[in-house]
């Protein structure tokens, strides 16, 4: 559980940081 848990958010950051790569 805890695992899947942190890949979720690591799927969220990554999303995150490409959006924010795009936007600079």
């Amino acid at each position: 559980m805890e695992r899947y848990n942190i890949k979720n958010v690591e799927k969220k950051w990554q999303d995150n940081w490409s959006s924010e790569k795009t936007n600079s």
